[in-house]
């Protein structure tokens, strides 16, 4: 019979790092929601920055995961 355990834990995984990344999204939108529609604070830049860095290690381990 075929093993496909290890299968299922990359898919986990790669759900996982799916989830990461679309947090990242959702605090990108937010900051730049408050950038377009409020005061430009140093908050609204950080959000904005930190939800692309959540973004880009996301990506990052989703594509060391795919090698």
């Amino acid at each position: 019979m075929l093993n496909l355990d290890w299968f299922a834990k990359i898919r986990k995984r790669l759900s996982m790092i799916e989830l990461f990344k679309n947090i990242g999204l959702g605090i990108f939108v937010n900051g730049a929601f408050a950038w377009q529609f409020g005061e430009a604070t140093t908050k609204g830049l950080l959000a904005i920055i930190e939800g692309v860095t959540i973004m880009a290690i996301a990506i990052y381990l989703e594509r060391k995961a795919n090698k």
